[in-house]
């Protein structure tokens, strides 16, 4: 036996080597893009959170009382992320507005006539991954056909008050139009 080391030892002692420590820097290059990405995103979702709590819910909060005085049926909701399958393991922030307007006929329908994610509703969806608050809504109700599907995209600078309120005026002004056609009022 001669004391040269063979072709495999010369392998695993340079270029194995050379190939687990460019693996390393590859890994530690990940890590340190995923901690950053990571950063943005708890910003974006800490912005959110910020303008969801001294905007939307108070403006949300101010329609429900005023509709309520009018029997009308209204339900504020909010989401927080969780996981939910391993095909979409995660939902996002939002705050949703349900509401139900007085004068059905038959109010049980509320609760029967659709899955909830289909009835009339206004939503400002924390979208972190595209850095922008979506919003989402419904004019569909018991006995009308409306509109359902994303309505509006805006950066999270953009998102106050006036757009918040803008944004719900036109919202309500398409669910009370779809609403008076209705029959069952």
């Amino acid at each position: 036996m001669d004391n040269q080391p063979n072709d495999f030892q010369n392998f695993l002692n340079h270029k194995f080597s050379d190939v687990l420590d460019d693996y390393a820097r590859f890994v530690t290059q990940k890590e340190e893009q995923v901690k950053t990405r990571t950063n943005k995103e708890e910003e974006f979702i800490t912005q959110f959170l910020d303008i969801r709590s001294k905007f939307i819910w108070p403006v949300f909060s101010a329609l429900k009382a005023e509709a309520e005085k009018r029997n009308n049926i209204v339900e504020i909701e909010t989401e927080e992320p969780h996981s939910f399958t391993i095909a979409q393991p995660i939902s996002e922030y939002f705050i949703i507005i349900y509401v139900y307007l007085k004068g059905l006929k038959n109010i049980k329908l509320v609760s029967s006539f659709a899955p909830k994610e289909y009835r009339p509703h206004l939503c400002f969806y924390c979208d972190f991954n595209a850095k922008v608050v979506r919003t989402h809504q419904s004019t569909i109700g018991p006995g009308h056909g409306g509109y359902y599907g994303w309505q509006s995209e805006h950066s999270i600078n953009k998102v106050n008050q006036a757009l918040i309120e803008k944004e719900l005026f036109n919202w309500l002004e398409s669910l009370v139009k779809e609403a008076a056609q209705s029959d069952y009022y």
